[in-house]
């Protein structure tokens, strides 16, 4: 009985906070990088803010970015991702912005007012999660989703949703990296700041989801 009490919290403590594949933080003095994957790769993208309040800044138009050797993060099989945003109002009435995307497999975006995550499967767009959340000011985004379809959505250390994907057969898989703040044409630009962004291999629980979207 002992023994397994102690497989369990094992089990447990490794779904806590596990070692990230990506964990940048942009808000210091100087890039904080971390993870197995190498830093983040830029283009046409600028450092705002003041001395620990830093961010990167995506204009929604030139910027890009690019995670090195992410190939192999398919988030389907059981991730999750952590990130501190600030979407500017595009002035359009549409406010589409690209966040990440695994080209053909998985992407997560801002929708008009909803938060969207979805996932290709067959070739085609699956049915996703679409959320309201506040973008009038930086918030903090924690999505885990499960190898068994179910996900879980925090915003500021909120739980916002969470429930089972409808997942028909199996996710789509490709080899392309993750793409930061770009995808789909110009109309899906990301626009705004970036503060911070980690994604994990594992499912996290959901008091490190809570805490982590609570800290700001």
């Amino acid at each position: 009985m002992k023994f397994c009490m102690y497989l369990m919290t094992a089990l447990l403590a490794l779904t806590l906070c596990g070692e990230a594949m990506v964990d940048y933080d942009f808000t210091g003095e100087a890039i904080k990088t971390g993870g197995k994957c190498p830093p983040l790769k830029f283009s046409g993208v600028t450092a705002g803010g003041t001395a620990g309040k830093r961010f990167m800044i995506f204009d929604g138009k030139s910027s890009t970015g690019s995670i090195p050797a992410s190939e192999k993060i398919h988030l389907m099989d059981g991730g999750t991702v952590i990130t501190r945003v600030k979407f500017d109002d595009k002035g359009d009435g549409k406010n589409y912005h690209m966040l990440l995307l695994k080209d053909k497999e998985w992407w997560l975006a801002r929708n008009g007012e909803n938060l969207h995550f979805n996932f290709a499967e067959s070739g085609k767009a699956a049915r996703g999660i679409s959320v309201k959340v506040p973008f009038d000011k930086p918030i903090t985004i924690g999505l885990s989703v499960s190898a068994n379809d179910q996900y879980v959505l925090y915003v500021d250390g909120k739980k916002m949703s969470a429930g089972i994907l409808s997942v028909r057969s199996a996710p789509d898989k490709t080899a392309k990296g993750i793409t930061v703040g770009d995808g789909w044409g110009g109309s899906w630009k990301f626009k705004g700041e970036l503060y911070k962004l980690a994604v994990y291999n594992e499912v996290l629980a959901e008091a490190e989801l809570a805490k982590q979207t609570g800290e700001q």
